[in-house]
């Protein structure tokens, strides 16, 4: 697999997946689209951030997984910051369902550059951690960066035996967040994949050999991070509906607008993450959509409005 694209402007202070939750969680208490200055201010007054080049990729990191939206200069949670709004709790580890939510979105954005981490600590269990960072900028499929960039920082591992902050600065954010999400663990000099991690490694090479890409199984790959296997949803078990619908008809008030519309797109996410934590059900985003006629079967949808590309984006149900 060849990794063009990615998230190359990162650095350790970036690895702190839960400062991303507070950030969220700051800006959505605002209620209001905000200027870029007003984000910077809110972040250094109370998420303790001062250095401006260190606020600055945090929220381009946010744009670039999809939970900041900037629209002329400003600034607002997009459907998927709505719903993560709603999972965040005052705490300094991430839950359950900050987890599933982070893993689909850095695996739907970043997946090469997370995926090749994991296959370089997987393929290097006796490894010094240092070896295993040297042994993922030397992958020729590795291209985020530029060539001359990686030849000069491994020259400096070649004649001082030291890794170089560039590499340790990239390295270790993408390490963070893969330890936080519990698919990667320090062991003693060394890195090494969790039970987590493993399973989730064999769901991604089971998805590539049957389909050739990672498309739409990222909650069947993000139930990796169970303590039990998940099973797949289906409308027609009574079980799997009832829940389903109860989701539904909670997560419309949730995200519902003054004009009595809801955002499918957060309705969507929040439900799938909730089905997999509290049910053990995966629900993958094609199924949610390709089940809205049942629901307006069942009488629970009154109609759906779609965007300018012509995909479902707001809902309205019946009382």
């Amino acid at each position: 697999m060849i990794v063009k694209e990615g998230i190359t402007d990162i650095s350790a202070s970036e690895g702190d997946i839960k400062r991303f939750s507070r950030i969220c969680k700051l800006i959505g208490n605002q209620k209001r689209a905000l200027s870029r200055k007003k984000v910077v201010e809110l972040i250094k007054n109370q998420i303790g951030l001062t250095n401006d080049n260190v606020i600055g990729r945090h929220i381009s990191i946010l744009e670039k997984v999809g939970v900041l939206e900037n629209t002329e200069g400003m600034y607002l949670l997009s459907s998927y910051g709505k719903a993560l709004f709603y999972f965040v709790e005052n705490s300094n580890k991430l839950n359950l369902s900050e987890k599933i939510f982070y893993f689909n979105i850095f695996f739907s954005n970043i997946f090469g550059q997370l995926f090749l981490l994991l296959i370089t600590i997987n393929d290097s269990p006796r490894e010094s951690r240092n070896n295993i960072i040297i042994k993922y900028f030397e992958n020729e499929n590795l291209m985020l960066w530029k060539k001359k960039t990686i030849m000069e920082n491994l020259k400096i591992f070649i004649m001082k035996k030291e890794v170089s902050s560039f590499f340790e600065n990239k390295f270790g954010c993408m390490e963070k967040w893969l330890r936080e999400l519990n698919l990667v663990e320090k062991k003693q000099n060394s890195l090494k994949l969790t039970q987590y991690g493993k399973r989730c490694l064999e769901k991604i090479d089971a998805t590539l050999a049957k389909k050739g890409k990672i498309n739409v199984e990222l909650f069947e790959i993000a139930s990796s991070l169970l303590d039990s296997e998940a099973i797949t949803f289906n409308f027609h078990n009574s079980g799997h509906k009832q829940n389903f619908i109860n989701l539904f008809k909670e997560a419309y008030l949730k995200f519902v607008t003054e004009l009595n519309v809801s955002d499918l797109k957060a309705m969507r996410m929040w439900i799938s993450v909730e089905l997999l934590i509290k049910y053990n059900i995966i629900l993958e985003e094609n199924e949610f959509e390709s089940m809205f006629n049942d629901l307006y079967n069942e009488g629970i949808v009154r109609s759906i409005m779609v965007d300018r590309k012509g995909r479902p984006s707001l809902v309205t149900i019946n009382n």
